[in-house]
């Protein structure tokens, strides 16, 4: 039988996971890690919130993509590989993701990465303060994940091979950090959202290159 402390606990525990899971918390580690160098490798970008669980893991090539630090010629692609590794070993049930070292020596520039963070904080924070678990039955089964990951595979191998379209990117990465936030959240109305991004997005491809 659970008492109230336990309850109390274990609303501190996910409030405590969802908030190290959150925006601006990912984007906090973004910037420290980009004032230590000039030049940073993807291995040390992800190494800031790899021990957050998958939901962080995912909005971080996620954001490199959708930042102007996209506009880099092989950014969009090394990101989408990176969101597929990760979401396959999600849907397996791995622990520690594990990704290629190839993939993870690809450098960009500090400053870059920290003139983009700046231009998205605002959002970051108003998205932030309206973060929190409600719908959970959209997020917390094994399907909803599943399902999630899914979705997330196909807008990475959309941002492969349409990551040369300006702004496509950006579009594409999107639903997957509101998914990612979701996840991590277990926000079912950021899952919702998500998913009409997807549909629109869907829409507007076909439109511009159909």
């Amino acid at each position: 039988m659970k008492t109230l402390e336990d309850h109390d606990g274990n609303s501190l525990d996910e409030e405590r996971s969802a908030k190290s899971g959150s925006l601006g918390s990912v984007m906090d580690s973004l910037e420290k890690a980009a004032e230590q160098s000039d030049t940073l490798t993807l291995d040390a970008i992800l190494a800031s919130v790899r021990r957050r669980g998958f939901g962080p893991l995912l909005i971080v090539p996620a954001l490199l993509s959708g930042l102007p630090t996209g506009a880099i010629p092989g950014i969009p692609a090394i990101c989408g590989l990176i969101i597929i590794f990760i979401s396959l070993q999600l849907v397996i049930g791995r622990e520690r993701p594990w990704l290629p070292k190839k993939m993870l020596e690809f450098q960009l520039s500090a400053q870059s990465l920290r003139r983009g963070l700046k231009k998205v904080r605002p959002l970051a924070n108003l998205l932030d303060n309206r973060l929190h678990r409600r719908f959970s039955v959209l997020t917390d089964t094994k399907f909803a994940h599943a399902f999630a990951a899914a979705t997330i595979i196909c807008l990475s191998l959309a941002m492969i091979f349409f990551g040369f379209v300006p702004l496509f990117p950006m579009l594409f990465s999107i639903p997957i950090v509101l998914l990612a936030l979701g996840m991590t959240a277990s926000d079912g109305l950021l899952f919702a959202i998500a998913y009409l991004f997807v549909v629109i997005i869907a829409w507007m491809s076909y439109y511009l290159l159909g």
